[in-house]
């Protein structure tokens, strides 16, 4: 490839860069936020001429000048993401260079999903909360295109950002199985990135029976009325590395295409189920049982299911096929089960949320083993 293309590769990637991170910073809210302040008289601050005075700065939520809105906030979150999106692009970029394919290809795909990624959550939220958006938001139709007002659930915005890989791989013309392990590499990083963001916001604590029962781990304190606070989004910011660190290594070792893609979110959606019993955010729900939750066993089973039809076809029904459907189904039954325990509707004399969430940790560790070792795939594809 001559100089001149890799030049204009290298700028277009840039361009991609700098685009995502605005997306970003303008369309991802969250408290405490981080602000660019202005000064002025109110006439000036009304015809846009006031005076940039702090850049930066750190608060507990808006700023108002005269009530009036700051006009342009961004949040410490925001920057986290989009820190972690231009880590994607720049990732995708050079696992298409190193696949043969253009730098910018790679970049464009990033872009792609990033954009079905931030699509994707946020009409899923639509999607499960319509009536709250009719009832409570006084019948706001508009909502659905309102990005930067909130609103976005995981599993939705892991879905749009598949969906933009898929038609990346279509207007790229690359296959699909290769595409989808430069998503996820992405994904992933975004996730991890993000999940740092929460801890500038209230978001990502335990619920007060978890921080109780596991106020030994790390990443736990004291809030200033005496209560435990469990940073939950810790944990999922190491499973997030952790599922980052394998499906980096699937792909160092040159495995074949696909597998890393099912490693690294066989990984995050097991124990994401633990986590999720574990957060006291406001999330959706039905009943006591979280949607993230539900997702993340759908995701799962679907990796399980696709890499054993693959086998079957391979080499027919074996031993190892029956043993990694009992391990994942009885992990399903006792996450239920801790599940119910958890929210007092099965009684268990003398045992306590400590030894529940150990099982429930077990029990997730189990599903993801099952999913996530063999896959059907000839090592030489």
């Amino acid at each position: 490839m001559s100089m001149k293309k890799e030049l204009y590769g290298a700028a277009l990637t840039l361009v991609l860069c700098l685009a995502v991170a605005l997306g970003a910073l303008a369309l991802v809210p969250s408290s405490p936020a981080l602000l660019l302040e202005y000064a002025g008289t109110p006439e000036e601050f009304a015809a846009g001429e006031a005076t940039a005075v702090a850049f930066l700065k750190f608060d507990t939520g808006l700023v108002d000048v005269w009530d009036e809105p700051v006009p342009l906030m961004v949040t410490g979150y925001g920057v986290w993401v989009a820190v972690g999106s231009v880590l994607a692009v720049i990732a995708m970029a050079v696992l298409a260079r190193v696949r043969g394919l253009r730098m910018e290809a790679g970049a464009s795909a990033g872009a792609l999903c990033g954009l079905g990624a931030l699509l994707g959550g946020h009409w899923m939220y639509c999607a499960v909360r319509w009536s709250y958006i009719i009832n409570d938001l006084a019948g706001n139709w508009s909502f659905p295109l309102q990005l930067w007002q909130g609103g976005f659930t995981m599993y939705g915005a892991i879905l749009g950002g598949l969906l933009g890989g898929v038609l990346a791989a279509k207007m790229t013309r690359m296959k699909l199985a290769p595409m989808l392990d430069m998503v996820v590499i992405g994904a992933l990083l975004v996730m991890l990135c993000g999940r740092c963001g929460e801890g500038l916001t209230s978001q990502g604590l335990a619920n007060i029976r978890a921080a109780e029962a596991l106020n030994m781990l790390p990443f736990t304190d004291v809030d200033e009325w005496g209560d435990p606070v469990l940073r939950v989004y810790a944990y999922e910011a190491l499973a997030a590395a952790a599922a980052l660190a394998a499906a980096g290594v699937v792909l160092a070792l040159r495995k074949p295409a696909g597998r890393a893609a099912e490693v690294g979110l066989a990984i995050v959606s097991a124990y994401q189920l633990l986590f999720e019993s574990m957060r006291g955010d406001e999330l959706i729900r039905f009943g006591f049982v979280c949607l993230n939750m539900i997702a993340a066993a759908a995701v799962l089973a679907f990796i399980l299911v696709t890499r054993i039809i693959r086998r079957v076809r391979l080499q027919g029904w074996k031993a190892w096929e029956t043993i990694r459907v009992v391990l994942f189904a009885l992990g399903c039954g006792i996450v239920i089960c801790t599940e119910f325990a958890l929210d007092g509707k099965i009684k268990l004399p003398g045992v306590n949320a400590t030894m529940l969430y150990a099982v429930d940790a077990l029990a997730v560790t189990g599903m993801m083993l099952a999913v996530a070792i063999a896959d059907g795939r000839k090592e030489t594809a």
